[in-house]
This record gives structure tokens, sequence and C-alpha cells, in this order.
């Protein structure tokens, strides 16, 4: 019988740009083909590329293994793209002094007029709250984000239903997620077995 596929924890740290969503997609699209269990990607981003962004988010929407997004260590940040990557995910996990949202776009070519960043940030607002709904999280709040650039703490993420579960390192995560069914992007349901598992870091490119 072949050995069972262990966990990658993929880091994404630093700014979300083309190179660190190929980095993020490879390493899922290699869990999905191994029979992992479960992708932990570890965020501690201020943001990055909008096109970016939505690869990642493509990917995880689309991936046959359940994704937990962990905003950690402590004093880690998930912002801007971090956010909207963070709250597509099956789950979402912060750990302790973490912080996320501040989701507003921006232009990386320049000021926008007052048309386009109307355009641009009503869009973002329709994605994030589709998404948010689908994954039964808190739909106003994931929008205030955006629209108002609203941040919070890893302790208002979780009472304001934005995230799933505080946990202070990846092998809590793992132990706290254990038995636990979720239910994926598509409605259908999966149970994390996850007793055991181990895991390895799929560092980031930024490093």
């Amino acid at each position: 019988m072949p050995a069972r596929a262990e966990v990658p924890v993929v880091e994404l740290v630093g700014i979300v740009h083309a190179v660190s969503a190929g980095h993020v997609v490879s390493a899922i699209q290699r869990a999905d083909a191994a029979g992992a269990p479960l992708v932990v990607l570890r965020l501690d981003t201020p943001g990055g590329l909008e096109s970016s962004m939505r690869e990642i988010v493509d990917e995880v929407l689309r991936c046959k293994t359940p994704v937990v997004t962990f905003v950690g260590p402590s004093g880690a940040q998930a912002y801007s793209a971090g956010f909207i990557i963070a709250i597509s995910a099956d789950l979402v996990a912060m750990a302790p002094g973490t912080s996320t949202g501040a989701a507003h776009p921006v232009s990386t070519m320049g000021p926008m007029d007052e048309v386009m960043s109307k355009k641009v940030t009503s869009a973002t607002a329709a994605s994030i709250r589709s998404k948010a709904e689908r994954r039964g999280r808190n739909v106003e709040l994931a929008e205030k984000a955006v629209v108002e650039s609203r941040s919070f703490t890893e302790k208002e993420a979780l009472d304001g239903h934005l995230i799933d579960l505080i946990v202070k390192d990846v092998p809590d995560l793992l132990q706290t997620l254990d038995g636990r069914e979720i239910t994926r992007f598509d409605g259908t349901k999966v149970t994390l077995h996850l007793k055991g598992e181990h895991t390895f870091t799929v560092a980031s490119t930024t490093r």
C-alpha cells in the first residue's frame, strides 16, 4: 500500500505577484496529484497584484484538495489580496497577534479616476460577497474590508464570523481540524482525517 501524501505548508510571504502566484498554484497542483489530505496556505502578505491574486483564488476554488489558509505566525498579516485569498479558502485560521482586511483595490499603474475607482471597487466587493456567502462567512464585514478598507484582529475576525478558528501554529491547526467536516465550494462535504499526518514546508519564493 503506497504511503499517504504529506500535508504541504505552502508559504505566501511578501508581495503577491506573478512569481509567488505560480509558486502557490504549482504547490496546490502537486498536492492534488499526490492525493494530499489538505493544503495549508500560510499567509503573511500586505497584498499585491489583482491578477496574481485571482490566479491563486481560482486554483483554491477548483482544486480537489481542501485548502486552509493560516495567517501566522504571530505578527503576520493578510491584507488586500491576502484577505481575499484567505476568505476564498475552505477554512481560515489566524494565529494570536495577527490581522487581516484592508482590501480596497488600488492601481499599480497610478491613480484611478473616480469612475474607474468605483467600477473596480464595486466589482471587487461583488466578488468577495459571492465567495463569503458561499463559504458561510460574514458577507457584510467581508464587503466592508473592500469598500471601507476595514481591518480586523484575529479575535475580531473570529467574533465577526470571517474566519473559522484561532490556533497558535500549524501542528495546533491540524490537531484542531482532525475529524472536522467541511463543505467545499461546490457544495460537497469532506471529513478531514489528519491525526498523525506529517507536514513539509514549501518555502516562499520571496525568501
